[in-house]
């Protein structure tokens, strides 16, 4: 019977050991044996969860405050009653601001053009060639 190189353990196996279904040897052949592949699957299987044991100290460090702390409390006869003055100076009344009159150009009747140029004299056309033969 034919045998083949495992890739996990290097080791040397007859063929059926590679076969995805061992029962059907047409199934598709893999490059690790059958061992390797229990292996590996063990390994990927999580432990199940334990109940915890209260008498064991947590593995996780320990967090200094737990409870959070409270900002001291500023007696009122101590703040401060005025506030500062705003930087920002509130408009005079309207009665007290001059009134300047708006001043408008006028609009001209007729719009701006350049002034016109005499168009340019066309281009002569330029003499025949002779030729001497």
């Amino acid at each position: 019977m034919a045998s083949k190189y495992c890739a996990h353990c290097i080791q040397k196996l007859l063929l059926p050991s590679f076969l995805a279904d061992p029962c059907d040897p047409k199934s598709k052949t893999l490059t690790t044996c059958i061992n390797c592949r229990a292996r590996r699957w063990e390994k990927k299987k999580r432990k199940a969860l334990e109940p915890l044991d209260p008498n064991i100290p947590s593995k996780r460090p320990k967090i200094g405050c737990t409870k959070p702390t409270k900002a001291p409390l500023i007696p009122l006869h101590i703040q401060p009653e005025t506030r500062p003055e705003s930087s920002i100076r509130p408009l005079p009344s309207p009665e007290s601001r001059p009134q300047a009159p708006l001043l408008i150009p006028p609009t001209p009747k007729s719009p701006l053009r350049p002034p016109s140029q005499p168009p340019l004299p066309p281009i002569p056309p330029p003499p025949p060639v002779q030729s001497n033969t």
